[in-house]
């Protein structure tokens, strides 16, 4: 059945057209990027009148994926679709996780539901179903039995979910073998997971009403065939081994993650007969969800049995960040996420205990506590933080060395520091990748020119752009006019990039305003800031116009541009008569971000996450 649907779907993506409606232009981006590699004809639009326009215009359509996030009324959202088109089959992705707006959609005629953030290979099968039922002549009664079957993984995923971020071993065993036995109508059931040393199993959870039984009461391993089954991620249902008085046949769960077996449920008397196919099917996908959470709650209580922390800070150390980095890392790559590793380094000497103790408790104060926080010794970091971009990794540096600085000046004193980030998948996806980066990110901010130009941490932007200026050199005036159209081009040639652009026009606007104009209401995830004195400013959605301070210079242009693309700093002055400007421009990104910043205190530009 497998094979044959995945044929299905081959051929009907050969074919088929699908719309995508979101409103955010990343996730159209990615819908597009993806499904066309897919071999489908892929056309995206926002939703509202650009959604209404496309399905009138560039249809008919197979398919619609749309979101319905921010509506009031989902079923509503979707009914409007098909009153527009009603043959294209219409598949929901969403991060509304309401289950009454599931049921509103899949009432009004919507073939699935799924939740953001999405797997990739979900979606696709998805779309393989929607496409392939649209083309068969199933009825309603199959379609209304295809939805009560989806209402139910969308209940168990709600169910599951809370689970996967435990990191107790115990706990987490107890919830999905409950969970388990749950799905498949079993009234008892034990959990054995793999050992780290020899793969032996080992019982870890009980459940039912013989909970309190001894280990030698416990079923016995699987035999040969019924384990070699449950290695290649089928559930099994066998005789049980457990001994006497247990006639009925047990359902076999393989809890599994990248091809290992992690742990096996053994799930006992059902409620009313014999366990079926539709019982293996509930319990198997708590077993498919359960596999990773297992292996990473595995790792966490190696670490912790091992007692790996650094001694003169009580952290957990360095073995145990490479462990929660690694798993973490494949969770992000698993469910399209994104997280950022921090290396925070501090001048600290070890025998400073009162101050050591100062830093530690501001690292561990400032973050979240799902972050995780480690140590090397006293004088090097590591951070990690789950659903966090690159923005928000650079914000959360910022604010773990003022958290830093201010410890130690409570205690009357300074400490040297030096912090460096990297965002997965922007900028490696291994955990190798990214810690170097981290660490490359910390030499960069030592040897940053700020330090050679003598920058006072809340210098004004003044004072930084005389300095800057006094720095720069003659270059032609044309510099100013190509380097405007290249950055603001570029906001249409990266239209994903998230960041900010502050263009402050200075005495001669047009190098700047020109290719604004040109820009026209492209979308694009980098918002501009324009300095500007009441005038009419160019109608481009992603825009905002601000004042500059009174004391700024009004013969000064700069341009900065810091997010997810390479840093720029410029600043020019006024031309001269043999027409050359005095321009100062940098991609020292310690310089960019630290502009960047001032900017955000002084002028009211926005660092967006």
């Amino acid at each position: 059945m497998g094979a044959r649907a995945a044929n299905l779907g081959g051929d009907v993506a050969a074919r088929a057209r699908i719309l995508a409606i979101d409103d955010q232009l990343y996730f159209r981006n990615f819908l597009v990027g993806l499904l066309s590699e897919e071999g489908y004809d892929v056309v995206a639009a926002s939703p509202g009148a650009g959604a209404g326009q496309a399905l009138v215009e560039r249809g008919p359509f197979d398919l619609v994926v749309m979101d319905v996030i921010g509506t009031s009324a989902p079923g509503d959202a979707v009914a409007a679709v098909r009153t527009r088109a009603p043959d294209p089959a219409v598949l929901v992705v969403t991060g509304l996780d309401d289950i009454r707006a599931a049921v509103s959609a899949l009432q009004q005629g919507a073939c699935d539901y799924l939740l953001k953030p999405i797997d990739r290979g979900a979606l696709l099968a998805a779309i393989h179903r929607a496409l392939h039922s649209a083309g068969s002549s199933s009825g309603p009664g199959q379609l209304l039995d295809e939805n009560i079957e989806f209402m139910g993984r969308l209940s168990l995923l709600e169910r599951v979910l809370p689970l996967l971020a435990e990191l107790e071993l115990q706990k987490l065993a107890n919830g999905l073998l409950e969970l388990a036995c749950v799905e498949a109508c079993g009234t008892q059931g034990d959990l054995w997971v793999a050992t780290q040393d020899d793969a032996s199993l080992r019982l870890r959870a009980r459940f039912g009403s013989d909970a309190g039984r001894t280990t030698a009461d416990c079923w016995q391993a699987p035999n040969v065939a019924v384990h070699r089954t449950l290695c290649t991620g089928m559930a099994v249902i066998a005789p049980d081994p457990s001994g006497v008085g247990r006639p009925q046949p047990a359902l076999f769960v393989p809890f599994l993650c990248e091809g290992e077996l992690i742990a096996i449920a053994r799930v006992a008397r059902r409620v009313d007969g014999e366990f079926n196919e539709p019982d293996a099917q509930a319990s198997l996908e708590v077993g498919e969800l359960g596999g990773l959470a297992i292996k990473k709650a595995l790792h966490v209580e190696r670490l912790r049995a091992n007692q790996l922390r650094e001694a003169s800070t009580d952290l957990p150390g360095r073995g145990f960040f490479d462990c929660v980095a690694e798993t973490e890392i494949q969770r992000a790559h698993r469910f399209g996420r994104r997280l950022c590793c921090l290396c925070v380094e501090v001048g600290l000497p070890k025998q400073r205990s009162a101050l050591l103790r100062a830093v530690v408790d501001a690292l561990g104060s400032t973050l979240r506590t799902t972050d995780v926080l480690c140590a090397e010794d006293a004088q090097h970091y590591w951070v990690l933080v789950t659903e966090t971009d690159p923005l928000g990794g650079v914000v959360l540096k910022r604010r773990l060395a003022d958290a830093v600085r201010n410890a130690a000046a409570d205690l009357g004193d300074q400490v040297p520091l030096a912090l460096g980030v990297a965002s997965y998948p922007l900028d490696g996806e291994t955990r190798e990748a990214l810690m170097e980066c981290a660490q490359e990110r910390v030499v960069q901010e030592r040897d940053s020119v700020i330090h050679e130009l003598g920058f006072e941490l809340n210098e004004p932007l003044v004072s930084i752009g005389e300095r800057l200026l006094r720095q720069a050199v003659s270059l032609p005036a044309n510099t100013l006019s190509d380097v405007a159209e290249f950055l603001i081009g570029e906001l249409t040639c990266r239209p994903h990039d998230s960041g900010l652009l502050f263009l402050a026009p200075g005495g001669d606007p047009a190098p700047i305003m020109a290719p604004l104009m040109a820009m026209g209401d492209a979308e694009t995830a980098t918002e501009v800031f324009l300095a500007t004195d009441g005038d009419t400013v160019p109608a481009c959605s992603a825009l905002t116009a601000v004042a500059l301070p009174a004391d700024f210079s009004s013969e000064t242009t700069w341009i900065v541009r810091f997010g997810e693309g390479p840093p720029y700093a410029m600043l020019a002055g006024p031309p001269d008569p043999d027409g050359t400007r005095k321009i100062y421009h940098s991609t020292d990104p310690v310089l960019v971000e630290h502009m960047t910043f001032r900017l955000c205190a002084e002028v009211g530009v926005g660092v967006r996450s």
